[in-house]
């Protein structure tokens, strides 16, 4: 039952996106720093968490395959500062670079937990999500491509496709990132979520175009599913293997 609430928590938060801005990876990690500076090593102020330690802790738990950016990861509990027998959760917001929706729902669902006194009328299920669980959030583990669709600059020259997909991994090994501006055609790049050992088989091979006998190639995403050299060949995932078996998450 304490799982039930947990979960009816995380799908009724309201959410909104944070100051009517996006959360680029910039933002993410300074928010993230700013939050570990006030939440990270002081007992939660709110009376809504009565008897509740420190609720909030950040941890870097690897780096991106090509630009070595920190992936952050966030554990919240009614003690995050011990290590406690009780269910554990993991989100991961955004693998896929392009979809940014997840980096801000993962986002808000933090702010939501350290500051329940903007929203009372979630306060009891803040209160038993902190108490019964232990919350690990990942905002994003494909730094690299969330840049990439943000857009930022390198050697004086603006990055940014808004429809960017993979990490920024060198394949071509030609010391440039190779992309195009637009759906598909990117020669760098990895798909993450091809790159678990798991059913790896099913991702692409290197440069390999859409296949009008299994897809519709109305949409041009060739190259988008680049599975990596070999199963796990990407820093970012071995950053989230190794979370979950560190940490064990029941969900």
């Amino acid at each position: 039952m304490n799982g039930f609430y947990f979960l009816l928590s995380l799908m009724i938060l309201d959410y909104c996106v944070a100051d009517n801005e996006y959360y680029t990876y910039e933002k993410i990690d300074s928010t993230l720093h700013a939050w570990q500076d006030t939440f990270g090593y002081t007992p939660h102020p709110s009376n809504d968490y009565p008897g509740f330690g420190v609720i909030y802790n950040l941890d870097t738990i690897g780096y991106s395959s090509q630009d070595n950016l920190p992936i952050f990861a966030v554990k919240l509990s009614a003690h995050a500062d011990q290590r406690e027998v009780e269910p554990k959760v993991l989100i991961l917001g955004q693998c896929h670079a392009e979809e940014i929706y997840g980096v801000e729902i993962a986002m808000e669902i933090i702010k939501q937990f350290l500051y329940p006194d903007l929203y009372q009328d979630n306060k009891i299920l803040l209160q038993k999500g902190l108490y019964y669980t232990e919350l690990w959030i990942v905002p994003t583990y494909n730094p690299e491509g969330l840049r990439v669709v943000h857009g930022y600059i390198e050697d004086r020259n603006e990055i940014k496709d808004v429809t960017y997909r993979k990490n920024k991994r060198d394949t071509n090994n030609n010391n440039l990132f190779d992309y195009v501006v637009g759906i598909g055609r990117d020669l760098d790049g990895v798909d993450l979520n091809r790159n678990y050992d798991f059913n790896w088989f099913f991702g692409d091979t290197l440069f390999q175009p859409c296949d009008p006998v299994v897809s519709d190639c109305s949409y041009d995403d060739d190259y988008d599913y680049y599975k990596g050299e070999y199963p796990e060949s990407e820093s970012e995932i071995h950053a989230i293997k190794r979370l979950a078996n560190e940490q064990k998450f029941l969900l």
